[in-house]
């Protein structure tokens, strides 16, 4: 029984040492036409990028976004595109963990502009 309780305890501080190494942040936000989240990952320096398009517009033309931040800058533009219609980047950077709670994510399409507040 007591060599029991000693692998109990043993493989709950194992588990803990490895969760307590990997820190993981997330940003979300949603508008009328588009959610967004940010995920990074301490352990491997990543942010994950994604906005999806949630609207009723079966074509996204002149699309463009710009994420900024404290520490977050990205901006991108793609053409044309029918729906369903997301965009998912990868990028890898340090320092992202101390981003404030608030990053801002303005999105351009079609003629039109819509601004994002995603919220730690």
């Amino acid at each position: 029984m007591r060599k029991n309780k000693f692998t109990s305890m043993f493989i709950i501080i194992i588990c803990l040492f490895i969760l307590s190494g990997c820190s993981h942040y997330k940003w979300k936000g949603q508008s009328s036409h588009w959610s967004s989240s940010l995920t990074y990952t301490s352990e491997n320096k990543q942010m994950n990028f994604r906005i999806k398009y949630i609207g009723n517009e079966k074509n996204i033309s002149k699309f463009s976004y710009v994420f900024s931040g404290n520490k977050i800058s990205a901006s991108g533009s793609v053409d044309k595109q029918t729906t369903p219609f997301a965009v998912n980047f990868i990028g890898i950077s340090e320092g992202y963990e101390h981003e404030g709670d608030k990053v801002k994510l303005i999105v351009k399409w079609n003629g039109m502009e819509e601004e994002i507040e995603l919220n730690r």
